[in-house]
């Protein structure tokens, strides 16, 4: 039950008096429970304003959504770490937390470059197909680390570059951590048509070559 005291008081769901055994049920607890059953929402919303003396913020009671004007993030979700950056500043968020803008996303360990964004929070998806069919003529390529910088495998890779090749663009895979793919997956089976390899990464040089690190090499 100790362990389990102070985890809670580690994560910020009660304040705990270990010499003295008292408990205090903290608000951040009774908004998880309250999530849990269903009754609200644990998401947390914060934004950091560019334009610090006007109205930033307009809710449309007709469509029941929240119009951002001037913001230079809003954060959906600290647990899953789910941040948008508007490029112009302005973002419209939906009731069921869709998201549109113009701008970047990060969801999880990923970090998404868009053009006009559309994120859907309850699928946790983002368009790409409809993105890649609507730029169709203008699609070059898409770049993608894999694994990610965070070590991760995405799952869906090759679905991924199934939609870019399907809609005339081409894949560019950054070889920063080809290492990691040896004995599991190549460029070549995930779907990449152009790939680079970081010397200092994979053959352990410095940066620029040259140096006594090229020496095992030369």
């Amino acid at each position: 039950m100790e362990a389990g005291l102070i985890t809670l008081w580690r994560n910020g769901f009660i304040s705990y008096e270990r010499e003295l055994g008292l408990i205090e049920v903290l608000p951040k607890l009774r908004h998880y429970y309250f999530s849990h059953l269903k009754r609200s929402d644990f998401d947390e919303f914060s934004f950091g304003s560019i334009s610090k003396n006007s109205d930033n913020l307009i809710y449309n009671l007709k469509t029941n959504t929240l119009l951002f004007k001037g913001v230079e993030s809003v954060t959906l979700s600290n647990k899953n770490n789910i941040v948008v950056f508007p490029k112009n500043g302005n973002l419209v968020l939906k009731k069921n937390r869709e998201v549109n803008t113009l701008g970047d996303i990060s969801v999880g360990n990923f970090d998404f470059k868009s053009v006009d964004l559309v994120f859907n929070y309850d699928s946790y998806l983002i368009d790409l197909k409809e993105k890649a069919q609507l730029h169709s003529e203008n699609l070059a390529a898409l770049m993608v680390t894999y694994p990610s910088t965070h070590g991760v495998f995405e799952e869906n890779i090759k679905e991924i570059t199934a939609v870019i090749h399907t809609f005339g663009g081409q894949v560019y895979m950054d070889g920063a951590n080809m290492n990691a793919q040896v004995g599991l997956t190549s460029p070549g089976l995930i779907g990449a048509d152009v790939c680079h390899l970081n010397l200092h990464k994979t053959f352990a040089i410095p940066h620029g070559g040259g140096g006594p690190g090229m020496g095992p090499i030369g």
